[in-house]
């Protein structure tokens, strides 16, 4: 993975400012293209380390590329390209070049990968991003300035406006993040997965090349498990060592499986907490079984220090508490690798999550006795009829009556609502395929990985893999409100059983700890100073504190959200 930045005039110090900025998703080395564009990249180095350096160009220079990702089918487009263009490496990169030479934009219907790139061929920029969003790409526009990065950190080192956005700060507040395409900053925005963008005579046009179809075919398991150990062994394609992130859940375990049948060794990396959910015990059985080369990491009370710098390196507020057991098995991991495979995205072709079960049985509460303020936003959300909605609202973090109180700033209609293609749970799968997995869990990813150098690659994102499983009938899904009923028989003659058959307990941080014991007086002045942005309401901010500290409910995650957004404040509003 990479860096990349650039911009549609030409500045040499402000793009070595910007790749500098850069720097820890591309220690290895820094390339500068300056023309009529200026164009940076700050390089990772995995598939062929000594020539694959960028901007790289075609054979005339007429066209310059920096790439950050990686193609899993560059050798089969590069046999197709050979027979009209000459490469000069062994680079993944090369091909997009000589692809758009030979396609033009279609080129991204030819790519199977991760990927953020921008092309320039003398007259036009043209940016993209891969089909799930597994990798980012911002971009500002305002004054006849075009302005692109990986990370929004990069642009502001472009003297802009930093006005906060108050139209994001409501779903911030019920999904944890911002979604795209604004960012939390105007005129400041990402660009949407499985979209291109061309600027031309400072004209911007963004389109589509790609979406899922929940269409019903007929596929056996030995299809699936088929698929899924070629998309691995793509991943696997490397010049540098690769590794596996392992949790005690079935995802990352049969990913685990699969490499072990691939390669001789294998590091596998878990992650727990001194006082929280562990999953280590699971995750070391998966390790027996494969004879994997193991690492484990204890996140500590005291690793909370380091979180401020993780709200930096997210760019925008970002409450999801996983964040920081992730940096820290990402961090572990890179001593050992430079590549790891994760599970990502088995549960959302597999319906893996509770909230898929929850939105089932929620319909039913409408007959519940209110008897105190919990069972009133039950009440609120089994009232609703239409199905997407109900899901969308009952995963909210504050619904809107709770947004009420909380906000000094509008309530948004949910950005949600438009990803309605589908109905049933096909309409929920794709939901959180549009919305939560980019927005949020390969947000996370990303942040935590890239932050440390580490590449992160994900077989079950595979975009063919992923319209297979699109093919795969509900019932078989959630079957009886059994979880991944389907992926469940792949796994059963692979897997120990003691992961088949554990609860799934995820990934988070033991926030709720931390706010009334180890962190207390910390976290509650963070808390109150989050009022006087003119944003939050005090008073109601004060409430939520006293009932988690009264354990009358668990507001952690309500809690968190105010202190991620402060933070944020705090980092890139108030410079400190």
């Amino acid at each position: 993975m990479c860096g990349i930045a650039g911009f549609n005039f030409k500045d040499k110090e402000l793009i070595k400012k910007m790749v500098q900025k850069l720097n820890h998703r591309g220690p290895d080395s820094k390339g500068f293209y300056l023309d009529k564009v200026s164009l940076g990249h700050s390089r990772l180095s995995i598939i062929d380390i000594n020539n694959g350096k960028q901007p790289m160009y075609n054979e005339d220079g007429s066209i310059v590329i920096v790439f950050n990702g990686e193609i899993y089918n560059y050798k089969e487009l590069k046999k197709e390209l050979e027979k009209k263009h000459r490469f000069s490496t062994e680079s993944d990169t090369e091909v997009i070049i000589h692809g758009y030479e030979e396609w033009g934009i279609d080129v991204l219907k030819k790519l199977n990968g991760q990927f953020a790139f921008c092309l320039y061929d003398g007259k036009k920029m043209f940016l993209a991003r891969d089909r799930l969003g597994i990798k980012p790409l911002y971009f500002y526009a305002k004054d006849n300035k075009f302005i692109f990065a990986s990370e929004m950190k990069a642009i502001l080192e472009y003297p802009i406006n930093k006005e906060v956005d108050k139209s994001v700060i409501s779903d911030y507040f019920s999904y944890n993040y911002v979604p795209a395409p604004k960012t939390i900053l105007k005129n400041v925005y990402k660009l949407l997965p499985g979209h291109y963008l061309l600027f031309q005579d400072l004209k911007i046009k963004i389109r589509p090349y790609w979406d899922v179809e929940f269409v019903k075919k007929d596929v056996s398991l030995n299809q699936i498990y088929q698929k899924l150990k070629e998309s691995v062994e793509k991943r696997l394609i490397a010049d540098v060592p690769v590794g596996a992130f392992l949790s005690g859940g079935i995802d990352s375990s049969l990913i685990v499986a699969l490499i072990s049948q691939l390669k001789k060794e294998v590091k596998t990396f878990s992650v727990g907490f001194t006082n929280g959910n562990n999953e280590l015990d699971i995750a070391k059985k998966t390790s027996e079984k494969f004879n994997t080369d193991h690492h484990e990491y204890m996140v500590d009370t005291s690793d909370f220090s380091l979180f401020k710098k993780l709200v930096y390196c997210a760019d925008e507020p970002f409450a999801d508490t996983s964040l920081i057991p992730s940096y820290f098995v990402c961090k572990m991991a890179r001593q050992k690798v430079k590549v790891c495979l994760s599970g990502d995205g088995g549960d959302e072709n597999f319906a893996g999550y509770q909230r898929y079960v929850k939105n089932k049985t929620e319909k039913y509460y409408s007959k519940i006795p209110i008897f105190n303020e919990r069972f009133k936003r039950i009440r609120e959300i089994s009232k609703i009829k239409n199905n997407l909605t109900r899901f969308i609202k009952g995963n909210e973090t504050f619904i809107d009556s709770e947004k009420k109180e909380l906000l000094f700033v509008p309530i948004n209609k949910s950005y949600k609502m438009k990803y309605n293609k589908f109905k049933d749970l096909n309409g929920l799968l794709y939901n959180d395929i549009k919305t939560t997995l980019p927005n949020s869990y390969l947000k996370k990813v990303d942040t935590a990985s890239m932050t440390n150098s580490l590449e992160v690659r994900t077989p079950f994102l595979d975009h063919e893999f992923v319209e297979m499983c699109a093919t795969i009938s509900p019932n078989q899904k959630l079957f009886n409100l059994q979880k991944k009923f389907l992926l469940k028989k792949i796994a059963k003659p692979i897997l120990p059983k003691e992961v088949l058959k554990a609860k799934k307990t995820g990934f988070s941080s033991p926030v709720d700890s931390w706010l009334r014991n180890e962190l207390k007086d910390t976290l509650h002045k963070t808390i109150m100073n989050s009022s006087k942005r003119g944003i939050l309401n005090k008073n109601y901010i004060n409430k939520l504190w006293k009932q988690h500290q009264k354990k009358e409910f668990n507001h952690q995650q309500k809690l968190w959200n105010i202190i991620c957004l402060e933070m944020w404040y705090e980092k890139f509003i108030d410079n400190d």
